[in-house]
């Protein structure tokens, strides 16, 4: 959101109004001084902020955890407010973009977590009776301060998986790649928390949730490698994901590395990281997702449209091979009805529109015609109904102009009566075109066979070693 310059200066002067106030209370509750350590942090005042923290911080050094003290004495303790603190301070931070401040309040929650586990460990003084409800007179209640050793709390000041989350989204922010990669290992414990092997019946929607929030940050990580040009740790953090959690990772962090990948022309690379991340079984933090697309679909057909518009049109279409033929597209693109083919575009994109015509050439239709002889096929591309403009087709003009420069011979279309939503390719067009096909192929057998034959007897193991010495294969020895 856009603020304007007049409510940030607004929100500045009613922070430091807010901070005279305070300095000029004896002994103000942590509870007041944390939420006017929020509004300067707020304000963009963020070293005042970060000194009444600071202050908050004393508190509870001050306090030692001893929770007793504090219920006797009614004042709120400086614990109950820190968690609820740190994690707005970095939750501003993250939305500026704000690294240099962010990087400040770690240090200070992550010095005060260790000087914290250590005083846990000392003699603390508590002075209420070990013995309770006593009424013998003979007996005082006015018992001296009983020494004992505290246990380290269950629930320590320290940086929590969210806490991390929201630093690593701003480093992703400020393009901090390097940071990135080192909060991720921060996060390491968090995500192997939410592994479904520590699943039971009672924690499995819990888990689940933890996970998809922790996820988050898989993404703000990817999108700055994306930014950074860093493909090779943005599938090194992608295995490392995977492996941690054993859960499939957001899909926004698959389609970046995607992208980054397919922009480095590392199209075998997609065609790897789409078959491990869908070898992993989907989980709850996969389910209930609003969206008329599957997990699988989604990410074959951000693989698929990537691929194309970047040229690796091998590759795409080897990824729209896999999807069919695992059944993860929901989609039955050659039928043959009375003898005719029909090739069904409906609910495709662009690019898997054009995976699917030139699959479909290059193996139903030379299939087709060693069967006995070509037929016309019709392509169903829709009138669409579904587009951004409405009765504005994006498929039929991108499918003609495929076919009349993309294929040699030029396949000609023409539209089918009474149906606006298909065109027809004549037999006659395809039939030249498989003959060309195959005549092109026989070609390069023969030139082939050449290569092989000119390689055979004496002049082959002479051609190695020359090829081993630093000669090409084709050259051989005076007098051979």
């Amino acid at each position: 959101k856009v603020v304007s310059k007049d409510v940030v200066l607004a929100s500045k002067s009613h922070a430091q109004r807010a901070l005279t106030i305070l300095n000029g209370l004896e002994s103000p509750s942590p509870t007041l001084m944390s939420a006017v350590s929020i509004a300067l942090v707020i304000s963009g005042q963020h070293d005042a902020g970060r000194q009444i923290m600071g202050r908050i911080h004393t508190i509870a050094k001050k306090q030692k955890l001893c929770e007793r003290q504090l219920l006797k004495s009614g004042n709120s303790s400086a614990m109950e407010v820190l968690p609820n603190l740190h994690r707005s301070v970095l939750k501003i931070c993250a939305g500026d973009g704000n690294v240099t401040a962010a990087l400040n309040f770690v240090q200070d929650i992550q010095t005060l977590s260790n000087e914290l586990y250590k005083s846990s460990k000392e003699t603390c003084v508590v002075d209420v009776p070990l013995v309770p409800n006593i009424t013998d007179p003979a007996f005082s209640t006015q018992i001296d301060p009983i020494p004992f050793t505290r246990k380290p709390p269950t629930k320590r000041i320290r940086m929590r998986g969210e806490d991390w989350k929201l630093f690593l989204i701003t480093a992703s922010k400020q393009g901090d790649w390097r940071l990135c990669i080192n909060t991720l290992q921060f996060l390491r414990p968090f995500v192997k928390a939410t592994n479904p092997r520590k699943q039971n019946s009672n924690n499995g929607s819990f888990l689940a949730e933890k996970y998809r929030r922790l996820a988050r940050s898989l993404t703000a990580a990817i999108l700055c490698f994306e930014m950074r040009g860093q493909y090779g740790w943005a599938v090194r953090a992608m295995d490392d994901w995977m492996k941690w959690s054993s859960r499939r990772p957001p899909k926004e962090a698959v389609l970046a590395t995607i992208r980054i990948l397919v922009s480095h022309g590392q199209g075998a690379d997609v065609l790897s990281l789409v078959q491990h991340v869908l070898s992993i079984p989907p989980s709850l933090s996969n389910k209930g997702e609003n969206t008329k697309l599957t997990y699988e679909e989604i990410i074959y057909f951000g693989g698929i449209t990537h691929l194309h518009q970047n040229g690796l049109y091998e590759d795409a279409d080897e990824l729209y091979l896999t999807a069919i033929g695992d059944g993860k597209l929901p989609f039955n693109a050659v039928s043959k009805v009375a003898g005719r083919y029909t090739l069904d575009l409906h609910g495709m994109n662009i690019a898997v529109a054009q995976c699917a015509v030139r699959l479909a050439f290059t193996q139903d239709m030379l299939s087709s015609t060693d069967e006995g002889g070509s037929s016309d096929l019709i392509i169903v591309t829709g009138r669409g109904l579904n587009s951004y403009y409405q009765m504005r087709p994006v498929i039929r003009p991108e499918i003609q102009r495929m076919l009349t420069e993309e294929f040699y011979p030029p396949l000609t279309t023409a539209s089918v009566p009474g149906n606006l939503g298909a065109l027809k390719v004549p037999a006659e067009d395809i039939e030249a075109w498989v003959t060309h096909q195959k005549r092109e192929k026989g070609v390069r057998m023969l030139a082939l066979a050449d290569v092989i034959k000119n390689l055979s007897g004496k002049r082959l193991p002479v051609s190695i070693m020359k090829s081993v010495k630093g000669g090409s294969v084709g050259e051989t020895e005076d007098g051979d």
